[in-house]
């Protein structure tokens, strides 16, 4: 999975956090639409799982990337992961 396209709301979530208001991402959602991206979005199309999300990790090629990770337990299945 390549990177991914942020919404709108999320845009503008990373725009304004600060060092001392920090964006938390508490959560990794996955979904399986093929629905055109839309950045005016505020849900996944057809939400197929959600879990809890790693703390941020610094991507080490390039200082501004930050990884989030989210492990989807081998018992949960039979979906192709289009959208997160």
């Amino acid at each position: 999975m390549g990177p991914l396209i942020l919404t709108n709301i999320g845009l503008a979530k990373l725009a304004s956090a600060t060092p001392e208001d920090q964006l938390e991402i508490k959560s990794v959602a996955v979904g399986d639409s093929d629905a055109p991206i839309d950045p005016t979005t505020t849900a996944l199309n057809n939400e197929v799982w959600r879990g809890d999300s790693s703390l941020p990790i610094r991507d080490p090629m390039d200082a501004k990337v930050l990884i989030f990770e989210g492990v989807i337990p081998a018992s949960i299945g039979g979906f192709t992961i289009r959208e997160v």
